[in-house]
């Protein structure tokens, strides 16, 4: 989702949430049925609105987590073999470099700075292409040939790397969607709750028990 439309549905949850205690809650008189809505709310909108502005953030922080895990891939191979990353290589070469993704799969797994969320989707779609760029490698040959980039192993961890951005933004689409609209039922159910209270049906219609006749 664009900046700008994290920005407006950010900016909404937080209205919804003013609304609701500007004029439905606030104006209550008070009640321990005033403090449970209020509390709610306030506990709900911060819980939605972190969980909606850190769904915006996972493209990037994967998309940092893959640049630092090909960067330390890269730089473990160049200590063996110095530029070797650089070197035009022929497919059957590559294939067995990359198809074997437990270093970019360790560091990706071992890095403190990244949640199971970041991870799961990062990993699974770096090494979903990966692996397809390996079961398809002749034709990727050609390919890189008809766009005259030398077939590296840098240019194919680039390579890689952008095609992993797509799934990782439909995914986030999906996340911050489902926020959104969690967000939406948690509002109705609240509004709901409100006139039902106002109606009563919160209230006991018992108060008292009389014993005897």
């Amino acid at each position: 989702m664009k900046i700008i439309f994290v920005v407006l549905f950010a900016l909404l949850i937080i209205a919804v949430a003013g609304l609701f205690l500007w004029y439905l809650l606030l104006p209550m008189p008070p009640s321990n049925e005033k403090k449970i809505f209020i509390a709610i709310t306030i506990v709900g909108t911060v819980l939605f609105e972190s969980l909606f502005i850190a769904s915006a953030f996972i493209p990037r922080k994967i998309d940092k987590l893959i640049v630092q895990g090909i960067g330390s891939i890269e730089l473990n191979i160049n200590t063996i073999s110095p530029n070797y990353t650089d070197e035009v290589l022929d497919a059957d070469k590559v294939k067995s470099l990359i198809a074997d993704t437990k270093q970019i799969r360790y560091y990706m797994n071992e890095n403190p700075n990244a949640n199971f969320i970041v991870k799961a989707i990062g990993l699974g779609a770096y090494m979903g292409f990966a692996e397809d760029f390996c079961d398809h490698i002749e034709d990727n040959f050609i390919e890189f040939q008809k766009s005259e980039i030398p077939f590296t192993l840098h240019n194919i961890f680039d390579f890689i790397h952008k095609k992993s951005a797509v799934p990782v933004l439909k995914t986030t689409k999906i996340i911050e969607t489902v926020v959104l609209i969690v967000a939406g039922l948690f509002y109705s159910l609240i509004l709901i709750a409100f006139f039902a209270n106002q109606k009563g049906l919160f209230t006991p219609t018992n108060k008292s028990v009389t014993f005897g006749e």
